[in-house]
This record gives C-alpha cells, structure tokens and sequence, in this order.
C-alpha cells in the first residue's frame, strides 16, 4: 500500500513539474519585449539612497536586479547603467513591477523593474544588443563582477 501511495505521489508531482514547465512557457511568449542574459553592473536611486546591484537580464521594457534586499513593488527609482556603443550613460526612471523573494534555479532574491522613458538612443543601443546578443556587453560586465566581487 505504501508503494501506491509512493507512486501516486511521484505522478502528482511530475504533473505539477509539467504544468509548471507549460506556465512557464506560456508566460515567455506573452512577454512583450525579448530578454538578453547579462551580469551588469546597475546603480540605482531611491530618495537619498544610492544602490548598485547587478541586473541579470535586460530588455527594452526593464531590467531584473538581483538583490538581497529588493525593494517594494511600486517603488520609483532612478536607474542608471553604461552599455557598449553608447557614449552616455543609460539612466531614466522606472518602477520596481515584481519582486522574487528566492529564484530556485539561480538561488538568489531580486526585483524587476520596469523602465518608464527610456530615450530614443538607449533604445535602439538595448535593442541592438539583444538582437546581436552583443558579446562585448556579456564579457566587460563578467570581468568587472569578478574585479568587483558581489555586491548587495
């Protein structure tokens, strides 16, 4: 009896994983903008408090910062990163729109913000990026995590 339970146990959870597995998909085709994997460098304002994090994917509607302290859903900040071919410094406000209090693949906390007036220029730079999956980006920013070390 106990080897049923096991059993029907086991199927439960694999019909979880697969369900699982399907949101997951579901939710990456609704997205409205494609994500590029990065490990770059991201400062960032709230009121009188300056910040920097790493963003582990970005794309013209945001970025996801991995943080041990994320802050709020609903929190404006003023962000501000430097990307390859882009003299200037990207920096524009946006808004924290979800926080993950643990990702279990990655094993680590984090917050997506949401751009609110990315300009004309960093967009066509962000999306260049993400287009080419720019290797120059995915390098520089590796070697200043590793100079660096973690941040917050």
């Amino acid at each position: 009896m106990t080897t049923r339970r096991t059993s029907t146990a086991k199927k439960v959870t694999n019909t979880k994983r697969r369900a699982a597995l399907v949101q997951a998909a579901a939710k990456e085709k609704q997205r409205a903008h494609t994500r590029l994997a990065v490990n770059l460098l991201i400062d960032y304002q709230v009121l009188d408090q300056f910040l920097y994090d790493y963003a582990t994917n970005i794309s013209l509607g945001g970025v996801f910062i991995r943080s041990t302290n994320p802050l709020p859903v609903g929190t404006k900040l003023r962000v501000q990163f430097s990307l390859p071919g882009l003299e200037e410094t990207v920096v524009t406000w946006g808004e924290v729109a979800h926080v993950i209090e643990e990702r279990a693949k990655e094993g680590f906390r984090g917050m997506g913000i949401r751009f609110d007036d990315l300009d004309p220029k960093s967009k066509r730079v962000i999306d260049q990026l993400i287009t080419t999956g720019h290797k120059a980006l995915l390098s520089s920013a590796q070697r200043a995590a590793n100079s660096n070390g973690k941040a917050n």
